[in-house]
Formats: structure tokens, C-alpha cells, sequence
């Protein structure tokens, strides 16, 4: 897809940042959004303001004063409208070159056809089911569509990401490195950097004489071997006592997820906290993990999606879509995981041998 004169104007400085292909796989690229509480809305601002073709953002539910509370797309106005067809309009004025869709069935209830048009699915902040979300990822690796996934409690948050089996990218190299090199995949947690399968010299090029394109390939584990890893052997059995307590705390609240339909909630606070430690104790006992891996003062932390939260890990996941569809530079691979007291993210490589 070829830019018109007024969209290379308003990408100028993005084309100059990552090139003028790179942005050309953007304007192609078909994005939904199932959604739109203020995880949602972080990712949506970004991938629109670079410039994609279109947007479906998917959301069942009302506005109310959690959702207004923790993002920018809606207003008090909109207390008890749906909560795509409130957010849309604000969307669309950030960029008119993208078109903006709304869906407002329960995602559960969409067709398998209805994930096969895009090129990326997010299912962000809409309390699913681990079902839903093996289901949807399923779907997008059958098709080759880039899958992410991820939530914010409280202070803190997350993301996963399964670009398929084979995910292939480039990345600038200085000519004076060997590119012919084996780089092993690894499988060591503490890296925050993603580890490239093998490498070979690509045949783009990007004009600069001291430097190449080097074309590489990563594979990447689906959300249900990543989500229930087998602890017992191979790179989880070395890593699972340096895995950081937000991966914990992201399967305790997916488990209550899973026995409720929704997230713990301000309005039942305490007896939810009950609860979320009782499956902080069940778990952790099940991983021969003590339970000072998740203190309760770290779960307490975890009720509602705090906006400075979500702009820090949506800042991260819009950055990683862009990468993935313009196949620039190399992904993380596979968890991202946010410690908001702490101040920190890190990466972590779950569901593999």
C-alpha cells in the first residue's frame, strides 16, 4: 500500500525512525481490540497515532466509574453507554487516515471467521477466561495472526505475545560483524533480551555502507503451554524460583478469573483478597514455592487498573505491535511483566523445553 502525500507528511518523523517500508507494512495492517478499559485504550492511542489501516475495537460492556477512572477515551457523558461506541469517535479524531470499528457482542460469542480478517488480535483487560483466550490463540496461530494477550491490576501488569512458530524479522547490523553466526535460543529468564534462533544476511538494504539488514527467526510458545509451563524439567525447572512474583500473580487472579468472570473488584475488595489468597496458597503449594514469593501486600496491590500503569505497559505493547508488523528488530519473547512498586519490567521466556 502506497502513502499519500498528506499521510508521508504526518509520518514524516516515524519513516524517518523506522523507514518508509516499515511504515507501508503498518498502513496494511488490520488491528482489533477486545477491550477497551485503560489497558485497551493505552494500546489503541498508540497503534492508531502510528498509523495502521483500520481498528476494530471489541467491548461488551458499559462505561462506568472504573473505566472513566482509568482511561482518557471516555467521559462522565458516557456512564452507561457501551463502551466501544463511546471510545470510537475520541479514536478517530487522534488519526482520520485510520478507519475505527466498533463490535459490541460478547467476544465469547464471535465466530472463528471473525478473528481470521486481521493481522493482530489484542485481548486486553476484558477479565477472559483462560478458555477464550487458548481459543483465540489457537485461531490466530492456525492463521498466521500475531496474538497478544494481557491485564493490569493494580499496580501492576502484564503482557504475552505468540507470533507463531516461525517469526521472521530484521535487524541493522554493523558490517563488520560476522553475520553467518548460530546464536543459541537459550534459555536463560534473566536475559531481558530475546535470543534469535539463526541468522542470515537479507537481501534489504538500507543505504548506510557500515552497516546491513540481517534477516533472523524466533519461535514462540502458545498461551497455553506458556500459562502452565511443565516446572519438572528443562529451562522451568532451572528459572522457576528467578521467575519474578508477578507471572505468579498474574495465574492467581487468572484463576479467579476462571471461577468468577471477572477481575477482583473494588466493591468486594476484602472478600476477594480472601479468596486470592487462598489460590496464591493452592498454586505456590502446587510449584513447591513458599508463600512469601507473593506476599499479601502484593495482593492487595492488584484491584482496578491504575492509568499511570497502563500507559507504562501500553507504552511497551504498542511498541512490540509496531515492531511485529512493520518485522523490525526483534520481539520480546514471550512475558512482559510490570512491578509498579518496584519501578520495573522484565522478560520472561515461559512454555518452552
Amino acid at each position: 500500500m502506497s502513502l499519500t502525500e498528506e499521510e508521508a507528511a504526518t509520518y514524516d518523523r516515524q519513516i524517518r525512525l523506522w523507514g518508509l517500508d516499515a511504515q507501508k507494512r503498518l498502513r496494511a495492517s488490520r488491528i482489533c481490540v477486545l477491550g477497551v478499559y485503560g489497558l485497551g485504550s493505552e494500546v489503541c492511542k498508540n497503534l492508531v497515532l502510528a498509523g495502521i489501516k483500520s481498528m476494530c475495537i471489541v467491548d461488551h460492556r458499559t462505561v462506568g466509574p472504573d473505566c472513566i477512572g482509568s482511561q482518557f477515551l471516555v467521559r462522565d457523558e458516557d456512564e452507561g453507554k457501551n463502551i466501544a461506541e463511546a471510545a470510537a469517535p475520541r479514536l478517530q479524531i487522534l488519526n482520520p487516515n485510520v478507519q475505527i470499528q466498533t463490535e459490541t457482542s460478547d467476544p465469547e460469542q464471535l465466530g472463528d471467521e471473525f478473528f481470521k480478517q486481521f493481522d493482530v488480535v489484542c485481548v486486553l483487560g476484558l477479565a477472559a477466561k483462560s478458555s477464550f483466550l487458548e481459543r483465540v490463540n489457537r485461531i490466530c496461530r492456525a492463521d498466521n495472526i500475531k496474538f497478544y494477550s494481557g491485564g493490569i491490576y493494580g499496580f501492576h501488569g502484564h503482557f504475552f505475545t505468540d507470533l507463531g512458530s516461525e517469526y521472521s524479522y530484521v535487524i541493522e547490523e554493523s558490517k563488520n560483524k560476522l553475520a553467518n553466526v548460530s546464536i543459541d535460543d537459550g534459555a536463560d529468564n534473566s536475559s531481558t533480551e530475546p535470543s534469535a534462533k539463526k541468522s542470515k544476511p537479507s537481501e534489504e538494504a538500507n543505504g548506510d555502507d557500515s552497516t546491513k539488514m540481517v534477516k533472523q527467526c524466533m519461535e514462540f510458545a502458545p498461551w497455553a503451554r506458556a500459562s502452565n509451563p511443565d516446572w519438572s524439567c528443562g529451562a522451568s525447572a532451572r528459572t522457576i524460583r528467578r521467575t519474578s512474583p508477578i507471572y505468579f500473580v498474574m495465574l492467581i487472579l487468572q484463576n479467579f478469573i476462571d471461577h468468577h468472570g471477572r477481575s477482583p473488584a473494588t466493591s468486594s475488595h476484602e472478600s476477594d483478597f480472601k479468596e486470592i489468597c487462598s489460590l496464591r496458597d493452592s498454586i505456590l503449594k502446587k510449584l513447591q514455592l513458599a508463600d512469601t514469593v507473593v506476599p499479601n501486600d502484593l495482593l492487595r496491590q492488584c484491584i482496578a487498573e491504575l492509568s499511570p500503569v497502563c500507559a507504562i505497559v501500553g507504552g511497551v505493547l504498542g511498541q512490540e505491535v509496531i515492531k511485529a508488523v512493520s518485522g523490525k528488530d526483534a520481539p520480546l519473547n514471550n512475558f512482559f511483566l510490570y512491578h509498579g512498586v518496584q519501578g520495573n519490567g522484565m522478560v520472561e521466556k515461559l512454555g518452552y523445553s
